[in-house]
């Protein structure tokens, strides 16, 4: 750090390390997906639905929240919604079943049976 930026920074203050931070986003990812469940378990989907996009912006590509996030849409009856999460979630991890399993089940809901049994 140059003299200039300690200067404007601080000296007693430290710099936050890297793995600080991705252990802060973690905590912040655990913590919105967990208010999400207990928000889904108490019936509040929309809330659900905020607290699993919030973490979805720390881990965009994480499995089980993308599943989550279709599970709550599909509830919610945004099928269209559901299909691009539950799409996603297979992009991520093409060889668990959940995710096939709920694409089916919004497919059906749709009335894309052909679809849906592929799926």
């Amino acid at each position: 750090m140059t003299d200039k930026a300690k200067a404007s920074y601080g000296e007693d203050k430290e710099l936050i390390s890297n793995e600080q931070v991705l252990n802060n986003k973690v905590d912040i990812y655990k913590t919105l997906f967990n208010n999400g469940l207990e928000n889904f378990n108490s019936g509040k989907f929309v809330e659900a639905l905020s607290n699993i996009d919030q973490a979805l912006d720390c881990s965009p590509n994480d499995y089980d929240a993308l599943c989550f996030r279709g599970i709550v849409l599909q509830i919610l009856a945004r099928y269209e919604e559901a299909l691009d999460s539950f799409y996603k979630a297979i992009e991520v991890d093409p060889t668990h079943h959940n995710a096939w399993a709920d694409l089916g089940f919004t497919l059906d809901n749709l009335g894309r049976n052909q679809e849906a049994i592929a799926a």
